[in-house]
């Protein structure tokens, strides 16, 4: 990996990620202000809404979330602004990594220098590590800021553990955006692949909880093996999921130095 690369790339994400790790503080900070809000009525009303709903947010039933803080602001893990947050950081910055170069014209200058093509594939694609982080640390500094401003006690090592399971998810979709990126010949194309695959995923994982021959396939949506209620409901961060998440990210890195390492550029 470069350590020029690298650096010049997530410097020049920095006001997209700050953004976005202000809106994740933002969003977590309200999710915990709601909750004195909906306490005492919340578990009546969430063991009475409708399958379908309940399966998009991915509420486990029997969980006591009118009076058990930790179970309710696991919401805010499953919001939808906290996975379009997190995953525009990812695929940002994944898509933009190779076809941005592509885009612009400059891939050619830059691999004019005395650089092996997997090198700048790794240096790129190892921005999405730090950047993801940046924006899971968001939810978690949200959830903590908005705690103990109205007073109430949480597990924070739970959410901890749920923030990491964020982060492997992003972590993931920014490398099938970053593959996206090595076949692409501009950063809105590569964007456009990875988040097609990242909503076939989602309805995938979605649509498993309501019709039965989705699941055979449910283990393949990413969106499967993330699973925030179920982390802080039980302390613990699943080892398989963990490792499916981290492994196609892997993969899919590998693939992409494959790829673009036999790729005939023309710009």
């Amino acid at each position: 990996m470069k350590v020029l690369i690298f650096t010049t790339t997530l410097l020049g994400s920095k006001t997209l990620l700050l953004a976005l790790a202000g809106g994740m503080i933002a969003l977590q900070a309200l999710v915990s202000y709601t909750y004195e809000s909906f306490s005492g009525v919340t578990g009546q009303m969430f063991a009475d809404l409708p399958r379908e709903f309940a399966a998009l947010i991915k509420v486990q039933s029997g969980l006591p979330l009118g009076n058990d803080p930790n179970a309710y602001l696991t919401l805010g893990y499953y919001h939808p602004i906290f996975l379009v947050l997190g995953s525009a950081a990812a695929i940002s910055i994944g898509s933009q990594a190779l076809a941005g170069e592509v885009d612009r014209g400059t891939i050619l200058y830059l691999l004019a220098r005395p650089l092996h093509r997997w090198q700048v594939v790794v240096s790129k694609g190892a921005v999405i590590l730090p950047a993801t982080a940046l924006v899971a640390a968001g939810a978690m500094a949200g959830t903590t800021l908005g705690t103990m401003l109205i007073g109430v006690d949480i597990e924070t090592r739970r959410f901890v553990l749920a923030a990491i399971n964020a982060w492997a998810l992003f972590i993931a979709i920014g490398a099938i955006a970053l593959l996206c990126s090595t076949l692409a010949n501009s950063t809105g194309q590569a964007a456009g692949w990875a988040i097609t695959f990242a909503m076939i995923s989602f309805f995938v994982d979605f649509l498993a909880d309501l019709w039965e021959p989705i699941r055979r396939v449910e283990p393949l949506s990413i969106f499967n093996h993330y699973d925030p209620s179920q982390v802080v409901a039980t302390g613990s961060l699943p080892a398989d999921d963990l490792a499916f998440l981290l492994g196609l990210a892997v993969f899919a890195t590998m693939l992409a130095v494959f790829i673009f390492s036999r790729r005939d550029l023309r710009v």
